[in-house]
């Protein structure tokens, strides 16, 4: 009765959250879905990891299975977003990073020649603040150091030396160098759930980059799918566990009503050869974890669209555009698809002086397109007469107003959700930003912190609508049950003006450009 219960909980909190990212989305297409096993244990490894909220929903929506993501135990506390994690048999992971604590005083090298490993503080104490196995964190800098041994407060063993000059250089110093103290965590807890999950048959979701970002190649993968899923099969032997790697490539992710679409690669198989490898420990367990992560990155790069910065991007679009045959419309899959093979042959032939030179031209070319605010398809539809072009205008001009009218109505009604998501969302992007090494402009939270406000103050809004028509419509002196139905009245029919000035708003939109 309890697992059914749980199985309700998920599947109804999987089903909700679902309407609001088609709410958010205007489109979510799905490719290789059929690739998903039916059955048994299954891991899907998504990337890249655009955004915190959204990606578990949007990788989810096509899965036909339920999946038990792996989130950070700083969000699986929170007041709203735990309780749905809650319900939707999340897996909370403890993150070092979040517990990390500046450290007190500073660090310094005591003798770089005769001992590289050994570590003096200025004013420091480590016999309270570090452990063995505890990483330090040099400021300003992307050098950490692990702790093997606590001699005293002011003095202590690291692992392995420090090689970085700017880093020796530093502790070198007579001021030293800050630090932060980052603990090592027991994740025996998370292991244990991960293979209760896939010794009963259940699928686990995770991000391996780690944390969400939003640049346009893959950040390191974390060691945890490959640990986990060897682990598994290690500790039961009858377990084949699957690795579905998901591509998850959005259409302008931090904006209202845009696009996705999940790419499903095929199953990756674990062989037995690997899982005995893991189970001699040390540097062959070390050696296996590292194959079957290397495997799952190649993996992820053939369902995600890569490109080394966003000017890359942006000519590969154009690139797509301009292939395009004229008055076709290309499914979001094949943009897709056709992006990530120009991608592939751009980098492959980067060095040829033709592409080089094809490359300039379509940033010129781009640029034109800016400077005269048009797109590529307006381009063609130019070449026509005065007498054709003003009736096209006039006719396009009464189209928008009659559009911008049926809009309206939602304008008003979500006014204050929009602009509450907007204020929010840019604040929280100037956090992230401060606080961030790996977010360029933090447009992942911008789209994250959107559809919370959207979740939490629509539902709000609408019940305070309702509450006015409920107080100030009927007739004074009116009995309660009238009250009531224009309390219902209401509360049906105001998400229902949203939904559709929302479709007149989209379709104006569409015809304007």
């Amino acid at each position: 009765m309890t697992i059914e219960w749980d199985y309700f909980m998920v599947d109804l909190t999987n089903g909700i959250m679902s309407g609001f990212v088609d709410f958010f989305f205007r489109d979510i297409e799905a490719r290789g879905s059929h690739h998903i096993p039916k059955s048994g244990p299954v891991f899907f490894v998504g990337a890249p990891h655009a955004n915190q909220f959204l990606d578990p929903i949007v990788l989810n929506r096509h899965a036909s299975r339920r999946i038990s993501y792996l989130i950070a135990k700083k969000s699986y506390d929170r007041p709203f977003i735990g309780r749905l994690s809650k319900f939707s048999g999340s897996i909370p992971v403890a993150r070092a990073q979040d517990n990390a604590v500046r450290g007190i005083g500073a660090l310094k090298l005591a003798d770089q020649d005769v001992e590289p490993l050994m570590i003096s503080g200025v004013g420091t104490k480590f016999t309270e603040q570090v452990k063995s196995g505890t990483l330090l964190s040099l400021a300003k800098t992307k050098v950490t150091a692990e702790v093997v041994e606590v001699i005293s407060d002011t003095s202590l063993l690291i692992k392995k030396p420090i090689t970085d000059e700017e880093s020796l250089e530093a502790l070198s110093s007579g001021k030293g160098i800050g630090f932060t103290c980052i603990p090592h965590l027991d994740q025996s807890i998370v292991y244990k759930a991960v293979y209760e999950t896939f010794n009963k048959g259940g699928c686990v979701g995770i991000f391996p980059e780690g944390g969400s970002h939003d640049r346009t190649e893959l950040l390191p993968l974390k060691a945890g799918v490959a640990i986990m899923s060897l682990g598994a099969m290690a500790a039961n032997p009858e377990l084949d566990v699957k690795i579905v790697p998901c591509g998850l490539n959005y259409f302008h992710p931090d904006r209202f009503r845009s696009r996705a679409v999940v790419d499903y690669g095929k199953p990756i198989t674990i062989s037995k050869e690997m899982v005995e490898q893991f189970k001699q420990g040390g540097d062959a367990k070390r050696a296996a974890g590292t194959k079957l992560l290397g495997i799952v990155a190649n993996a992820l790069k053939d369902v995600t669209l890569t490109a080394p910065d966003y000017e890359t991007l942006k000519m590969v679009q154009a690139l797509r555009r301009l292939y395009q045959p004229p008055h076709r419309k290309f499914k979001l899959s094949q943009i897709v698809e056709l992006n990530r093979r120009i991608v592939e042959g751009f980098l492959h032939f980067r060095s040829d002086l033709r592409i080089q030179n094809l490359s300039e031209c379509v940033a010129a070319y781009n640029q034109q397109l800016e400077t005269f605010g048009i797109r590529d398809h307006q381009v063609q539809t130019t070449k026509m007469n005065r007498f054709r072009a003003t009736l096209r205008f006039f006719r396009n001009v009464m189209l928008l107003l009659i559009l911008c009218y049926l809009t309206l109505p939602g304008l008003i009604i979500n006014f204050p959700i929009y602009m509450a998501a907007n204020i929010v969302s840019k604040r929280k992007q100037k956090e992230a930003l401060a606080t961030s090494t790996v977010k360029i402009a933090a447009r992942d939270v911008i789209s994250s912190w959107k559809m919370l406000i959207v979740l939490g103050l629509g539902p709000i809004i609408y019940y305070f609508y309702s509450f006015l028509a409920f107080m100030l419509l009927p007739p004074a002196g009116a009995f309660f049950c009238f009250r009531m139905l224009y309390f219902l009245g209401t509360l049906v029919i105001v998400p229902i003006i949203s939904y559709c000035s929302l479709r007149f708003g989209e379709r104006g939109l569409d015809f304007y450009w």
